[in-house]
């Protein structure tokens, strides 16, 4: 089974892939939760592409690639870890990790946005999913 390690976005930037900005605390709270919840479960699992609807809640299993095993941050980077599974979609990104096409692994959220910035207000994550990198 491949492991990856990748970061999924910076505290206190503005991200250049959504435009928001999530501060420290918020990123924290909401992470320790994703922690507590999944990841120590063992049921923080991941997609290959990204939902049409980015904001939805379901993680459809035919799209679950991987097994996100760790999150913590590091200085203002928010690192995730996880695990390839033998998947239909995890042996394609296995794949693509061979033929070193650039990925990258982007957050799947739901809360509140002020402006550009993601507020306390119930902020959850929902998923870190494997994304082709763009940018």
């Amino acid at each position: 089974m491949q492991e990856i390690r990748m970061k999924a976005f910076a505290v206190d930037e503005v991200s250049p892939f959504s435009g928001r900005i999530i501060p420290r605390a918020v990123a924290e709270r909401a992470i320790n939760e994703y922690n507590e919840e999944f990841v120590s479960q063992r049921r923080a699992f991941g997609e290959c592409g990204q939902s049409q609807d980015h904001d939805s809640t379901e993680i459809h299993l035919s799209n679950v690639s991987h097994l996100v095993t760790s999150i913590q941050i590091e200085g203002n980077d928010v690192m995730v870890n996880a695990e390839i599974l033998d998947t239909p979609m995890g042996i394609k990104v296995q794949e693509m990790l061979t033929k070193k096409v650039p990925l990258r692994i982007g957050y799947r959220g739901i809360g509140y946005v002020e402006d550009t910035t993601v507020k306390d207000d119930g902020f959850t994550l929902i998923s870190f999913d494997i994304i082709p990198k763009v940018i």
